[in-house]
Order: C-alpha cells, then structure tokens, then sequence
C-alpha cells in the first residue's frame, strides 16, 4: 500500500518522543528539502520505506517485530526539528 509520509506520525512519535513528520529533511540522494509528510511510503508486512518524492532515494526505514521497531534513516543528511516550548 502507497500512503505519503504522514503514515510515519505515530511509528517515528513513538521512537523519538515527537512527530517528525511536519519537520524537513535533506535527502541524501538529491539534497533537496522538504517536509517528512510529503514522502512516499510504501507499507508492507515486512516493513515501511519512506522514498524522497523529488527522487526516489530511500529517506526510512522501518521493520517491526518480537515487540521491538527498527528505524534507519539511510537516506536523510539531515533532520530540521523545531524548539519544543514546554
């Protein structure tokens, strides 16, 4: 199944504490920026890839199983994460 990025939401919330899909990110493939929500996710029963819209290039990964998650992100140079006011 193709969904776009906002199916991340509540995988990379758990794993980092916050949504990071409203965040950019720098693809490493085409070093363009844009927000995590406009990926293109693929879900499948061995796991969810997120691919840059622009280029295609693996952003993340994630595999889920025996109660634990592994998340990689391959592809992101980097991640522009927003204070968080408490």
């Amino acid at each position: 199944m193709q969904v776009d990025g906002n199916a991340l939401a509540g995988i990379l919330e758990d794993g980092f504490g916050l949504d990071l899909t409203g965040s950019r990110g720098r693809c490493a493939g085409c070093s363009g920026i844009a927000v995590l929500a406009t990926a293109v996710v693929v879900v499948t029963p061995m796991g969810t890839v997120a691919r840059c819209a622009a280029c295609e290039h693996v952003l993340i990964t994630v595999v889920t199983g025996g109660g634990r998650t592994w998340i990689g992100l391959p592809g992101l140079s980097a991640i522009e994460v927003s204070a968080i006011e408490v």
